[in-house]
């Protein structure tokens, strides 16, 4: 068996590499400008938003647009209340709980969270220091900023060399009575250091993306009224995101699998599948749990071991 399985664990290994490889070159040139123009028309990313000057270069360029089926005042109530001690964000409950950010979603619309002014703060998280409003148009747009190098920042850096900058904008575009377009876009520079490049292109950028995607399509809902909208519907977006872990390690048993040609197939076009069912299909458990009944329904054939290989030859000899 010893001498079986040594050869698929390098084979295994070998395709790891090329499988995370593979993965990274799709992202990189495929689903990258994907994410960072999500919905946006290419008069909405070349335009130029408020207080983005502050900002001479952008490592991140981002622009989400959704389409509100609604005039602007009706979405503008539930955008000017966003931050964590306020309506929250519209995102992931669960995931918010989880990392302890202290943020509560909020279905109603509070007379309270209704005024925000240029100076104010917005809190990212519970015991951190909020993005400051550096202008606001209300009923059109609002801009937050945080610059490490200022010490205007939730973020806990106080070097020049080593800093984290971002403005953070949204903008409401009513093309006409009962269509909304609601805009988010957001700039992001940093220090020349290695680890802050690889944190950020590596983690915040797509989870940014993730994060802000549920938080439109939500305000999306609820401005529209529809039915049921008022609740972001944890227990699809919980199946929604474990289907995405459980997708992730059937690629990585896949690798490893005995039946090489559909352990190839299963771990290349799994990576293909996963990363389109996270960036660029709806967010739902629709999409979610089959990606990962396929990819496991082939790790499954890959890993059956084939008969010729695992009963040995019998001795004829007398």
């Amino acid at each position: 068996m010893t001498g079986l399985s040594t050869p698929i664990l390098k084979n295994g290994y070998l395709l790891l590499l090329i499988v995370i490889i593979f993965t990274v070159f799709n992202y990189l040139f495929f689903f990258r400008p994907l994410l960072l123009n999500w919905g946006a028309r290419s008069s909405e990313i070349a335009n130029s938003y408020p207080c983005e000057d502050r900002l001479s270069r952008a490592r991140i360029l981002s622009t989400h647009v959704v389409e509100v089926h609604a005039p602007a005042r009706q979405v503008w109530p539930w955008l000017v209340q966003i931050g964590q001690d306020r309506a929250g964000f519209y995102t992931y409950d669960f995931l918010e709980k989880a990392l302890g950010t202290g943020i509560s979603n909020a279905n109603r619309l509070e007379p309270s969270w209704q005024q925000l002014h240029a100076g104010d703060k917005i809190k990212l998280a519970r015991g951190m220091e909020g993005l400051e409003v550096a202008a606001i148009d209300q009923g059109h747009y609002f801009t937050l900023n945080a610059d490490s190098r200022t010490g205007k920042s939730p973020f806990p850096i106080r070097s020049s060399r080593f800093y984290f900058a971002i403005v953070w904008t949204f903008y409401l575009s009513e093309e006409s009575p009962d269509q909304t377009r609601l805009i988010a876009r957001w700039r992001a520079d940093w220090g020349d250091n290695w680890i802050f490049s690889a944190v950020s292109y590596g983690l915040v950028e797509w989870g940014a993306f993730i994060m802000e995607r549920r938080m439109l399509m939500a305000i999306r809902d609820l401005a529209e009224n529809r039915p049921g909208a008022a609740e972001v519907p944890a227990l699809s977006d919980m199946f929604w995101f474990a289907s995405m872990w459980v997708a992730g390690f059937g690629v990585l048993v896949a690798c490893f699998g005995r039946q090489r040609g559909i352990a190839v197939f299963t771990a290349l076009f799994g990576t293909i599948l996963t990363l389109l069912t996270l960036f660029t299909l709806p967010p739902t458990a629709w999409f979610g749990i089959p990606t990962a009944v396929l990819i496991w329904t082939g790790t499954l054939f890959s890993c059956r071991a084939s008969t010729s290989n695992s009963v040995p030859a019998m001795n004829t000899e007398s």
